[in-house]
């Protein structure tokens, strides 16, 4: 596929932890060797660090890439139920969305779709800074490997959507619960302790707001993850950090991260234990002159953020696209992100023999 330059400014959106599936992109991994290749190096450096070949989570028997099949074979899913549990694992579950996404821009790269700006959510983040070369990225993947492990050792926790503004939320929570995200006007995200959190929902309820307890069992971004934070500050002397090449948007200030952020360890540490800043974020982000929002991974939660953000221009102008469809789509990457590629400006060349 060859992409004709787009005079748009686009922005790419990594999501976090939450959409991802086994057999996401497995389309992808099998026609497209710019995917495929760079899911392959990640899985080698990966390996010595998760005593695992990633790929066999993400790709187990039956992961389907034929178009129309929607989901996992059951068959293979009954036999491949401890795999299934794994994918979630956060020590797993982190390093896989990470290389799932960084591929994914690659190959969008490799295209000639290049982006002038990107917004990580949570993990998400580790991908903008890497593509914009504050991580190499086998320093990257050691790095989202061993952050993956410190989590894993913190106590355990939840966490609770809220469809109420920041400030409401926030009025509402004690010592033990954290905001750990505002991601739209009317909608947070508590995260803290079970107990806490099962209180609190308790209340809402009764008062008539609605929650969602997230299928977690970790308080990611809140006060329980600060110890993990200050261990990560300290791994993070181990490593170089660079300056962003490519302007990224910031989980903890929700606006564009500056050079002495990006290459400082207590930024990173800040980043798993405080407040995710997305709506911000988003604003920022629908502030650049011709922005065109592209969700770089699989489904479209940071998409549908932006597309109903109220900083967006009128009209349903500048266009949000998405990328990899939702697990309820397995097996349509490839139709979906080449359309998408098409729409944004691409000519499309499928040479002869390629799915």
């Amino acid at each position: 596929m060859n992409v004709s330059s787009h005079p748009e400014q686009v922005v790419f959106l990594f999501p976090g932890v939450g959409d991802h599936y086994a057999g996401m992109g497995k389309g992808l991994y099998d026609t497209e060797p710019v995917f495929r290749s760079t899911v392959d190096h990640c899985a080698a450096v990966l390996e010595p660090e998760l005593g695992q070949d990633i790929r066999t989570v993400l790709y187990p028997a039956g992961a389907v890439s034929a178009p129309g099949k929607g989901k996992l074979d059951l068959a293979a899913l009954m036999r491949g139920a401890r795999g299934q549990a794994e994918i979630d694992r956060t020590r797993i579950a982190q390093p896989l969305v990470f290389t799932v996404e960084y591929a994914l821009a690659q190959l969008l790269i490799s295209w000639g779709i290049t982006p002038s700006g990107m917004l990580g959510y949570s993990l998400g983040e580790y991908v903008a800074a890497c593509l914009s070369g504050v991580f190499s990225l086998d320093d990257a993947l050691r790095l989202v490997a061993r952050r993956a492990e410190l989590i894993e050792t913190m106590p355990p926790g939840g966490m609770l959507v809220v469809m109420l503004g920041p400030d409401e939320v926030a009025a509402r929570l004690d010592d033990e619960l954290s905001l750990a995200a505002v991601t739209s006007e009317l909608l947070s995200v508590v995260a803290g302790p079970v107990p806490a959190l099962e209180r609190l929902e308790t209340t809402l309820t009764a008062a008539g707001v609605g929650t969602l307890r997230s299928n977690t069992r970790q308080a990611f971004h809140s006060w329980m993850m600060a110890p993990a934070g200050d261990r990560l500050a300290t791994l993070l002397g181990d490593f170089e950090l660079g300056a962003p090449r490519i302007p990224f948007l910031s989980n903890v200030t929700g606006t564009w991260i500056t050079p002495e952020q990006a290459r400082d360890p207590r930024y990173w540490a800040r980043q798993l234990h405080q407040t995710v800043r997305c709506h911000d974020s988003l604003g920022e982000m629908w502030r650049l002159p011709g922005a065109v929002a592209l969700e770089v991974g699989a489904g479209s939660m940071l998409g549908s953020l932006a597309a109903q953000h109220p900083a967006r221009p009128a009209g349903g102008r500048p266009p949000v696209h998405a990328t990899i469809p939702g697990a309820g789509r397995a097996g349509e990457d490839v139709a979906a992100v080449r359309a998408t590629a098409e729409t944004l400006g691409a000519a499309l060349a499928v040479h002869s023999g390629r799915a």
